[in-house]
């Protein structure tokens, strides 16, 4: 992104140092927030990525439960997590939403 940033003069004037030295802090401010983009990407995905693995692996050991633990704590107690986890997954979104 900070590549495509092109350094055009205005064309109604000559370019001064004052306009080059504007570009140049632009373009640091620019290259500052697409780190930090990056930084809350990463941490947006790792918190995400949590909740669904727990969705996933729950999931998982549902499917493969005896027909007759199919109802009992342990299915309830894997369902409850896997609820928690949804509702976890749900605010995280949420709270994502209302910053942006």
């Amino acid at each position: 992104m900070v590549d495509k940033v092109r350094r055009t003069p205005r064309r109604d004037r000559p370019s001064t140092p004052a306009d080059l030295a504007g570009l140049d802090q632009a373009d640091a401010q620019l290259t500052r927030s697409v780190a930090e983009m990056e930084v809350l990407a990463a941490a947006i995905s790792h918190d995400l990525k949590n909740p669904l693995a727990t969705v996933t692996g729950c999931v998982h050991l549902l499917e493969h439960l005896d027909q007759a633990d199919r109802v009992g704590p342990e299915y309830d107690r894997l369902l409850r997590t896997v609820g928690d986890a949804a509702s976890s997954m749900r605010i995280l979104i949420d709270d994502l939403l209302a910053y942006a």
